[in-house]
């Protein structure tokens, strides 16, 4: 922890290290890293937003070493958001890329792993801190009880001009077939690991899977929709057509699904399908 001046002073071990400095509030733009770079050996590597970020080469003579560290300050962008109908929602929340405050408990500590950090909006208001002045950032909005939803590109400098809309519509679905090897519905089957390849897309890049075994690959940033819907999109069985039906998916957002990638549109019900090598349950 820095003091009121703004210097700290920190025991560090000889030789190669990085130091990450989180600002003291979520008003500061990022710098990007991830575990490879950082020398950490975390497989899959995962994409790091601090605030600031130095590389060290503690030498063996060294007894002190001079270090300095320059946060920049983004801008806070407020809006409004509202319902198809034109009036404000009452309860929704808020995304993206750009807000990626420090979290105690998460892994990692400032990036993503399948569930965002997420703004509140009430009354149909919000506030998004740190956004970059000379360069727009894409933002999620989700109302999930009336199933409402917004993929919308913030301009940091609209918060010099006032507040912004954000207009809502409604969310889409996906219907996902689940079949056995030779191509039958899999009826009554438990989800196992398949809904988790239903996953928003924050930033490209391979998925876990890929990512977990080659020490050259980042994997990309990702909100598994189970995650962001987790009272309707988690825990659900297949009908006697093998089919399940997940809701919520944000329109406008890009998601992926195996292999394919899609945008839905809004109400559009999208059709996946998966192959369950395992015998269905029974």
């Amino acid at each position: 922890m820095s003091g009121p001046d703004g210097t700290f002073t920190m025991v560090v071990p000889r030789g190669p290290a990085h130091v990450l400095v989180q600002g003291p509030s979520a008003d500061y733009l990022h710098v990007t890293t991830n575990s490879i770079d950082m020398g950490i050996g975390l497989r899959p590597s995962f994409n790091l937003y601090p605030d600031a970020h130095a590389v060290l080469d503690i030498k063996d003579d060294e007894a002190t070493h001079p270090l300095e560290l320059r946060l920049r300050r983004g801008v806070t962008v407020t809006g409004r958001v509202l319902a198809p109908d034109g009036k404000p929602v009452a309860v929704a929340s808020a995304f993206g890329r750009s807000y990626t405050p420090y979290r105690e408990h998460a892994f990692p500590l400032v990036g993503f792993n399948g569930d965002p950090a997420r703004i509140e909006v009430k009354d149909g208001r919000f506030e998004i801190p740190g956004c970059d002045p000379d360069h727009p950032s894409t933002f999620y909005f989700i109302d999930l009880k009336d199933e409402l939803g917004a993929t919308v590109e913030l301009e940091g400098k609209a918060a010099a001009a006032g507040p912004v809309t954000v207009r809502l519509e409604r969310t889409a679905m996906a219907r996902v077939l689940i079949k056995d090897a030779a191509g039958k519905p899999i009826a009554n089957r438990e989800p196992g690991d398949w809904p988790y390849d239903l996953r928003l897309v924050i930033t490209p890049g391979p998925g876990f899977e890929e990512a977990k075994d080659n020490i050259d690959l980042t994997q990309g940033d990702f909100v598994y929709q189970v995650d962001l819907d987790p009272f309707r999109d988690r825990g659900l069985l297949s009908g006697p057509d093998g089919r399940v039906t997940m809701v919520n998916l944000i329109p406008g957002a890009r998601y992926r699904f195996g292999g394919r990638e899609f945008t839905p549109l809004p109400g559009q019900t999208v059709d996946l399908e998966v192959v369950v090598n395992q015998k269905p349950p029974g």
